[in-house]
């Protein structure tokens, strides 16, 4: 499965912590975009792929973080192989 993150937060609260987060599950994050939206919000999109339960765990690790006012989850349906 893959899935984008979006999620933004007070610029200076948390940034340890989100990238604490981040390390935790490095294994399932592709890449992602960090952008300041004005002084005092940052916004992220965070391209995971793994299995849902994992990224179920991401989502709810950045959930639990007080400082994080929004997320926005996007699940993306990845093409199946054809058998040969």
């Amino acid at each position: 499965m893959a899935a984008s993150i979006t999620i933004s937060y007070e610029r200076d609260a948390t940034k340890g912590q989100i990238s604490e987060i981040q390390h935790s599950f490095g294994d399932i994050i592709s890449t992602f975009l960090h952008a300041h939206v004005d002084e005092d919000y940052c916004l992220e999109v965070i391209v995971v792929k793994g299995e849902a339960d994992t990224i179920r765990k991401l989502v709810d690790a950045f959930r639990t973080n007080e400082y994080i006012s929004q997320i926005k989850v996007s699940i993306l349906k990845t093409p199946k192989k054809p058998s040969t």
